[in-house]
């Protein structure tokens, strides 16, 4: 089965990330391409990630390049996230409406107007709608007939020390430094944490983007830069070693949908301090496998780190917890090659149907 994954660019995000794992996979049982609508694939193009000498995904011949790559393709499944890949996905469908066609949803809500529009269209003419959890299917009422919920464990990542752990106000985060991942309320949560006499340290991992001048700023204001780093962008394969010098995984988040870098911490043995939002508020157990922030009060939460810190025998039980919650989930690849396979099956079965 020939799988194309259609993506605006090659960036660091969840969608980006998830991809990748298809196309890196050893000896996979599925024929995969995935494709970039604009920029260079990260480490170069190769013969499953394509990438596009163009540099806006919005660009009309970016648009047209992947619709004739795509063409040439012939996937059995067209995969297609993100709005800015709505133009080049439904031109496919049009051109050759054979293509089993799926958009993907990865969080609650549209973040503007064009956004609502083209993910509108995506989401009515394709055959369906996965996502990654079932909090964004539920905010953007794709009924059940048409969606599925796809895991998104991309890898089986495992604690770097098992022993007993001994919890220090160690925080760290991987994400994009924009207003949606709360950073800003990460930087205020630490401020709180010191003025209470804890040696709160905080990580930020990522690439700078659109917010992270106003956080320097937040930083200095706050007389913070003893303890906020921005250590830059993230090498995947420290990883463990990054989670390693850390207690918790601080992500007070303005909304979201699966969030993939929470789940990964709780693997990695890091008690998640986040916000109830997107599918977050259904896999976190608030005081059991993490703790849920009050963006309204935040005081409240560092009152929580407090008592957790003083208490290293709870703090091991809420950590093993968070660990224990994905060892049994199956990894993103084969549920997405199974969601594949499925797919196929039905519409064959409806259109031989059709044709009877």
């Amino acid at each position: 089965m020939r799988i194309v994954h259609l993506i605006p660019h090659d960036g660091i995000g969840g969608v980006e990330g998830a991809a990748r794992t298809m196309a890196i996979a050893e000896e996979p049982p599925y024929d995969f391409r995935l494709m970039l609508i604009a920029g260079p694939a990260r480490g170069g193009s190769s013969a499953r990630i394509i990438g596009s000498p163009f540099r806006r995904p919005l660009n009309p011949f970016a648009q047209f390049r992947a619709v004739l790559a795509c063409l040439r393709s012939r996937p059995a499944v067209l995969l297609a996230s993100l709005w800015k890949s709505v133009p080049a996905a439904l031109t496919i469908r049009i051109i050759r409406p054979q293509t089993r066609l799926v958009y993907f949803l990865n969080a609650d809500r549209c973040v503007h107007m064009l956004d609502r529009l083209l993910s509108g269209a995506a989401i009515r003419l394709a055959d369906e709608v996965w996502s990654d959890s079932a909090a964004t299917l539920d905010a953007r009422l794709i009924g059940s007939s048409k969606a599925r919920i796809v895991s998104f464990v991309t890898e089986r990542l495992s604690p770097p020390d098992t022993r007993v752990v001994v919890p220090r106000p160690n925080f760290v985060v991987w994400c994009r430094q924009d207003h949606q991942k709360g950073l800003d309320r990460a930087i205020t949560f630490i401020g709180l944490l010191a003025a209470r006499d804890i040696d709160a340290h905080f990580d930020i991992w990522g690439p700078e983007g659109g917010g992270h001048a106003s956080l320097q700023r937040q930083v200095a204001e706050l007389a913070l830069e003893r303890r906020v780093t921005f250590r830059g962008s993230l090498d995947r394969a420290q990883l463990s070693a990054i989670a390693a010098e850390a207690s918790f995984f601080l992500l007070p988040s303005r909304f979201e949908g699966m969030s993939m870098a929470c789940v990964e911490a709780m693997q990695l043995g890091l008690v998640p301090v986040v916000t109830d939002v997107g599918e977050m508020a259904r896999y976190i157990e608030p005081g059991g496998s993490g703790i849920i922030l009050d963006p309204a009060d935040l005081e409240s939460g560092s009152a929580k780190i407090a008592a957790l810190l003083a208490q290293p025998e709870r703090f091991a039980e809420m950590r093993d917890r968070a660990i224990q919650r994905w060892s049994h989930s199956p990894l993103y690849r084969d549920d997405v090659y199974a969601a594949c396979c499925s797919l196929a099956s039905r519409l064959d079965r409806e259109r031989a149907r059709d044709a009877g």
